[in-house]
């Protein structure tokens, strides 16, 4: 085993271990309801966007990642549209 190997196994459990942190950082601070129900939603709906667009694409991921980020990029043009829109009518 090569010292490159085993850095990058270490890397690979030290970004797991630090995501698994987060996580468990988000859920304990939405369960006290230190977050709006709008920013738990622009978390989540990439992830909803990608598990759609997997079957959508006949299981290939990198395929269902690009028509991911297209969907939100669409879906960040029309909440521009939309919030401009709001602030110009009152």
């Amino acid at each position: 085993m090569t010292l490159e190997f085993v850095f990058i196994i270490l890397s690979i459990i030290g970004v797991g271990v630090t995501f698994v942190i987060l996580i468990a950082f988000g859920l304990r601070n939405i369960s006290r309801g230190r977050h709006s129900k709008f920013t738990i939603g622009s978390v989540v709906i990439p992830f909803v966007a990608f598990g759609i667009c997997v079957p959508l694409v006949g299981g290939d991921y990198a395929k269902a990642a690009i028509l991911t980020v297209m969907i939100m990029a669409v879906v960040a043009v029309i909440g521009l549209v939309y919030s401009g829109a709001r602030g110009l009518t009152g």
